[in-house]
């Protein structure tokens, strides 16, 4: 499987988590929809190091969004929205580094445990390293 065919798996199969995770019609679960798919929806089609560069931005803006929320200059929505974009390409940056990591590439970010068996959910191997 190419790194471009596992990015449209990974991306494809947590949209489909989303949508089922985030089905409320509140305004908080709305939002954290909104962030997460507009964040996975960006990384489709993108380079290891355009993906990196789109998370160090994401976090970035998570922090801001963050101080901003503590001096009430936006909403509690608009904090959820930021954090589950960043939730949403911190998945897939993980996801891509577990793969990295199975094959003795670079990582993007060190993979989370989830990210691990993710890539051995799709490749159907386990990861060592």
């Amino acid at each position: 499987m190419t790194n471009d065919e596992f990015l449209e798996q990974v991306i494809k199969d947590r949209i489909t988590e989303v949508l089922d995770e985030f089905t409320d019609n509140d305004p908080i679960t709305q939002a954290k929809r909104e962030g997460a798919l507009t964040g996975l929806k960006l990384c489709k089609n993108k380079t290891s190091d355009e993906l990196s560069i789109i998370l160090s931005t994401a976090i970035q803006n998570t922090r801001r969004t963050f101080i901003a929320l503590g001096k009430k200059e936006i909403s509690i929505l608009d904090y959820f929205r930021t954090k589950q974009y960043e939730d949403a390409i911190r998945w897939v940056c993980s996801c891509l580094s577990a793969k990295a990591l199975s094959e003795g590439q670079g990582l993007i970010i060190n993979p989370s445990q989830n990210a691990i068996l993710k890539v051995t959910e799709i490749l159907g191997t386990q990861i060592k390293g």
